[in-house]
């Protein structure tokens, strides 16, 4: 393969999601629509590098910032632009007006979806039925808008 520039990083694939190591520990994350995360990778030396499920819903819960959870990882989120909110709301909106006779809800970008170990915030889930308070684990519908 041919070098990458020298502002650039050689981007490498983990399941959905695009990485980068800068080094130290320290990987950028590119989750979706160019946001960009930043997180410590498997390599960090940290006194604590592992954070179990109960210590990131405890800290989700008092944190100003929104982040999701990788198997014991944690990855800051960013805001998104404003034409990818109007996006998000206009869909939204419209599956709203669809969900309301039925038994399902919509909600936009702060309801955390929980598969096994990873806990992710997508711009649109619809689920119906009960979940749990924090996160749910059965979406009928999740949606991430690519802008």
């Amino acid at each position: 393969p041919s070098a990458a520039p020298a502002h650039r990083w050689p981007a490498q694939r983990r399941g959905a999601r695009r990485w980068r190591v800068l080094g130290d520990g320290i990987a950028i994350v590119v989750a979706r629509a160019g946001r960009i995360q930043v997180g410590l990778n498997a390599k960090q030396t940290s006194p604590n590098p592992f954070i179990t499920i109960d210590e990131y819903l405890a800290g989700e819960r008092t944190s100003d910032a929104r982040h999701e959870y990788v198997d014991g990882q944690i990855f800051a989120m960013t805001g998104a632009s404003r034409n990818h909110l109007r996006i998000v709301k206009s869909l939204g909106f419209a599956l709203d007006a669809l969900a309301r006779p039925t038994n399902c809800e919509v909600f936009l970008n702060d309801l955390k979806v929980r598969i096994d170990k990873i806990f992710y915030y997508p711009d649109i889930v619809i689920e119906c039925g009960e979940g749990e308070n924090e996160y749910t684990r059965t979406p009928c519908l999740v949606i991430e808008v690519l802008s």
